[in-house]
């Protein structure tokens, strides 16, 4: 089963996409603010795939007093069950991360973050399928996409939604009938209220997806 089918067989949470378009390239500020706005949303899975970005990310949110630790490949057993318990009892806001997670159990998440989208089609569906676990205070949770001008002349962008409409066959349909209950769209951390901004910036998600 894919996850769409997952979630209709009420397996796994559903989930909103939340695009974060950006037009100045500076990123990690800007998923500093997307965290610091939305904290309700809380604890928070923040993807980078490299240890050195998990790291700066997560010092940089515990200077502005967001409680934050991260995982990388060689993360001992100990500081694992220490972090995942804080996040357990949503003593830990944002829990950055640099592999798949295929070995631990995070159903308390309500929301991941892709700080980056360049990562293989098995990291994808793991990370997500984690953060989309059942768990009674997550009636659904939220994936963020944020993402540049730049990303879109970056064939990973297109690599990475295509590979979610893989695991998601309604996200296509969503996508093309503009559905704003499940693709929400803001532009420098402002909601886009307008249908013509938020149409502009769909369709160039859209010209990424295989048809």
């Amino acid at each position: 089963m894919d996850l769409r089918e997952k979630i209709e067989k009420g397996i796994l949470s559903d989930y909103v996409l939340h695009i974060e378009y950006f037009t100045k390239n500076d990123k990690m500020n800007h998923l500093i603010e997307i965290v610091k706005q939305n904290v309700m949303w809380a604890p928070f899975i923040v993807y980078f795939n490299s240890n050195e970005k998990a790291i700066e990310f997560t010092s940089l949110l515990n200077r502005y007093g967001i409680t934050s630790d991260y995982f990388g490949k060689n993360c001992d057993i100990s500081k694992k069950n220490k972090v995942l318990e804080l996040l357990r009892n949503y003593k830990l806001i944002v829990l950055c991360v640099s592999y798949d997670l295929e070995d631990i159990s995070i159903n308390e998440a309500q929301t991941i973050i892709f700080g980056d989208v360049k990562l293989s089609n098995k990291n994808e569906i793991d990370l997500i399928e984690k953060v989309s676990a059942k768990c009674s205070t997550k009636p659904f949770f939220r994936i963020i996409l944020p993402i540049s001008n730049n990303d879109f002349k970056e064939n990973y962008l297109k690599i990475f939604m295509n590979d979610l409409i893989l695991i998601d066959t309604k996200l296509k349909n969503f996508i093309e009938e503009k559905k704003m209950t499940r693709i929400r769209i803001s532009q420098n951390r402002k909601n886009v209220k307008s249908s013509k901004d938020y149409e502009k910036i769909l369709k160039k998600i859209n010209n990424l997806i295989d048809k």
